[in-house]
């Protein structure tokens, strides 16, 4: 059995970001269509180094139909990471970079997904630098960016950052890895990977007069609040629920809820996995339906072969029910985040499965679910390793992106942003 410490946060081993090859120069726009189960695959563009290498983390959607998004490092001006925005022009789309990271203070390693707040600010966070004694790199950022105060007559115009957070690992925090989020009130909600006792904590950035104020919601310490907070999501009431990858009563993760209270922030296990056919080890953030249940995915465990489950808690009376809904067959592995369609269905990515990972489908019908694989990577031309989740526009178009493969300067290749239409 592979622990989550050898592969958790996406077992990242490839070391694209830091080999540059002499040959593979890829086109802007490579086109696969490729029909798996009446989906058509493609290929929207391949990262070629300078615009960006190693797309880590689902895009998102603003009102527009834009799809905005991370890529882990780059080549030259852009090997610290970038932010990148995804546009439709005409029949195609173009790829703009918003943002270099230079590294050092400014930040390093953006690998959590985008937030957009309702002025179309862009939120979002850097794993490494900002200072900080964790890491050579530092301990990593919350940052914000806004398009320039100036009309930019360019395709690529660099947005303006402002630096809200930077960690500094003992006592407040390190290596962001999850999207942000806020609240009714403009405050600002994550985790980190790391710090706080050295396995991660959950935190508020509370702005006042200009700058923003960090309090520590919870700090993960093992047994029995688990450890490796994976992201936060909230409800109607202010509560915050998340899971954490390892530990917990029985060693194998935890489904949290923070709620608030007199005294700061009170935390509940809301279920605490086994590590048999109930699963272990979840990996991603949890999503809601629209009647409270909580859906998420686990790396380990489950019915078969021990390759991870889809699971719901649903809450009855005061505590929560358990189900697995499915088993991840034996050729996926490190299942995603989840994602609602409008009919009701499930959609994920694998890291690995068979080579290269998969985009997977989970169809919900009576009281049964069905899990389905949409596509499987090559690790070529159409990329490999799908980081995080899908994005689902309102035709029900999936987007996602591929950390590797796809062309560019880099050894493995650099990376794709791709589709999958009905």
């Amino acid at each position: 059995m592979q622990r989550p410490e050898q592969c958790r946060k996406w077992s990242i081993s490839v070391d694209l970001w830091m080999t540059v090859a002499a040959i593979a120069i890829a086109t802007l726009m490579i086109v696969i269509a490729t029909e798996a189960q009446g989906q058509t695959f493609t290929v929207l563009h391949s990262f070629t180094g300078p615009d960006g290498a190693g797309p880590i983390a689902a895009p998102t959607f603003d009102r527009a139909g834009n799809l905005y998004g991370p890529t882990y490092s780059g080549t030259g001006a852009a090997s610290n990471g970038t932010i990148f925005r995804f546009s439709h022009r005409g029949s195609g789309w173009v790829l703009s970079s918003l943002y270099d990271f230079q590294g050092g203070n400014d930040g390093q390693g953006p690998r959590a997904g985008i937030t957009i707040d309702q002025s179309g600010a862009l939120y979002g966070s850097t794993e490494l630098g900002g200072g900080g004694n964790c890491t050579p790199n530092g301990c990593g950022t919350v940052f914000e960016l806004r398009p320039p105060a100036s009309f930019c007559h360019s395709v690529s115009c660099s947005w303006e950052k402002t630096l809200l957070y930077a960690f500094d690992e003992r006592a407040d925090g390190a290596q962001p890895d999850s999207p942000v989020i806020f609240d009714q009130a403009g405050n600002i909600y994550g985790t980190t990977g790391s710090g706080g006792g050295g396995l991660g904590v959950a935190y508020q950035l509370t702005p006042s007069g200009g700058s923003w104020t960090e309090n520590l919601m919870q700090v993960f310490t093992n047994d029995p609040n688990g450890a490796y907070p994976n992201g936060l999501i909230s409800d109607a009431s202010g509560n915050f629920y998340g899971t954490t990858e390892q530990d917990g009563p029985y060693g194998f993760g935890t489904v949290f809820e923070l709620s608030p209270s007199a005294a700061g922030w009170t935390l509940t296990n809301l279920y605490a996995f086994h590590g048999t056919e109930d699963g272990g080890f979840p990996l991603g953030r949890l999503v809601f339906d629209q009647s409270g249940n909580l859906y998420g995915t686990t790396f380990f465990g489950g019915p078969g072969d021990d390759s991870g489950t889809v699971f719901e808690l649903s809450p009855q009376g005061g505590s929560w029910t358990y189900n697995v809904l499915a088993g991840l067959p034996g050729e996926y592995s490190q299942p995603g985040t989840l994602v609602f369609d409008a009919a009701g269905n499930l959609y994920g990515v694998t890291y690995a499965a068979g080579t290269a990972g998969s985009v997977f489908k989970v169809t919900h019908s009576g009281s049964s679910w069905t899990l389905s694989t949409l596509y499987y990577f090559t690790g070529g031309s159409d990329g490999g390793g799908p980081i995080d989740t899908v994005a689902i526009d309102a035709n029900g178009n999936l987007y996602g992106v591929a950390y590797y493969g796809g062309g560019g300067y880099c050894t493995y290749g650099c990376g794709t942003i791709w589709e999958i239409t009905p």
